[in-house]
């Protein structure tokens, strides 16, 4: 039986951009790529591979309709297939699904490599590495204490979503004051795990983004690191060895000197979990998915916030290396996506 190839649905090209980049690059993830005008004799393979094609047909139409000698034809065939390029069209499906896999390693290390990510976070070919070597200070760290249940939530004040909407404002500049346990657990459980009416999407996004309070004054709350754990209705302390100053110091390092959270009660650091968000799509586009649902979820948080009476400030400015040492994550299966700080404002500075 003739086998049959087919192009790679994963191959990708573009057209350079500058005057010295070459005419057209094609490229299937961590392969080496096809440069338009070099290698002509491939990319016409690969157009002509749009349909399922014999070894034959496609090193006879090298032959036949660009000029090229038979060994020329044969080993750009060759190539192609070596690179993966072409795959036996009677196990596409499977390779559709290897390249899938292939397709979203290579978006994932793109994007966190170009954001500073270094060999350590990452061994070369699965995400992973020695989670346990990027913790902060081992002499910081109290972990194993019990997990600090949260008082019921209370309920929202009677008010529009309008009137939150217009109420809602930034705050550069916070008390110092404390805040109740009740509302840090309103805003954890109303503001993040969503409500009813919500409960498909709350529950789809709790599956891969975490939240990690730096809690610095809540009444009957440690001051210190902690992991909020939806399903338990908790807070797991991750770092216990801050004061309310020493998170506040800590706090302005890691959004890049922004001094503006300083004396928040409480500072949300929010993270996506890459492994988790990859069971729940398989295309590479996930990654702007996880995006799109950490700033709703920010904006939710933001509100609910506003409605308890809470003021905020929120940054996208991070540095993301130094937030994956002090949580003891790894950023390739976990990197951080946003910050949320909240608190009592100086009334006469807003």
């Amino acid at each position: 039986m003739t086998t049959r190839y087919r192009t790679n649905p994963f191959f990708r090209g573009g057209w350079g951009q500058r005057e010295d980049d070459p005419a057209f690059v094609g490229n299937v993830a961590g392969r080496d790529p096809i440069v338009g005008g070099d290698d002509v004799e491939k990319l016409y393979c690969l157009y002509w591979a749009t349909e399922p094609r014999s070894r034959d047909e496609l090193v006879g139409a090298l032959v036949d309709d660009l000029g090229l000698d038979a060994d020329a034809a044969e080993a750009s065939f060759d190539w192609l297939r070596e690179q993966e390029f072409l795959l036996p069209a009677a196990e596409y499906g499977e390779n559709v699904t290897q390249w899938i896999d292939n397709g979203w390693r290579f978006a994932l290390y793109y994007h966190e490599y170009v954001n500073g990510a270094t060999d350590g976070d990452a061994g070369p070919v699965e995400p992973g590495g020695d989670e346990s070597s990027l913790g902060g200070p081992a002499d910081r760290t109290r972990t194993g204490e019990d997990l600090v249940e949260l008082p019921s939530p209370p309920s929202f004040p009677e008010q529009s979503v309008g009137d939150v909407l217009f109420d809602r404002e930034t705050c550069r500049d916070f008390s110092g004051d404390s805040i109740a346990a009740e509302k840090l657990s309103g805003l954890l459980e109303r503001g993040l795990a969503g409500d009813p009416g919500a409960a498909a999407i709350a529950a789809r996004r709790s599956t891969y983004l975490n939240v990690y309070p730096f809690v610095a004054r809540v009444e009957g709350v440690e001051p210190g690191i902690y992991r909020y754990l939806p399903e338990a209705y908790g807070l797991q302390p991750v770092d216990l060895a801050y004061d309310a100053e020493e998170l506040d110091e800590l706090v302005t390092q890691l959004i890049v000197g922004q001094d503006y959270a300083e004396r928040a009660a409480v500072t949300l650091f929010v993270t996506i979990d890459w492994p988790a968000l990859r069971r729940e799509t398989t295309h590479p586009r996930g990654l702007r998915t996880a995006y799109v649902m950490t700033s709703q979820l920010a904006h939710v948080a933001l509100l609910a916030a506003t409605a308890y009476g809470l003021d905020t400030f929120q940054t996208a400015a991070f540095e993301d290396t130094d937030i994956a040492s002090v949580l003891r994550t790894n950023r390739l299966r976990e990197a951080p996506g946003y910050v949320l700080a909240f608190g009592h404002g100086i009334e006469e500075e807003r």
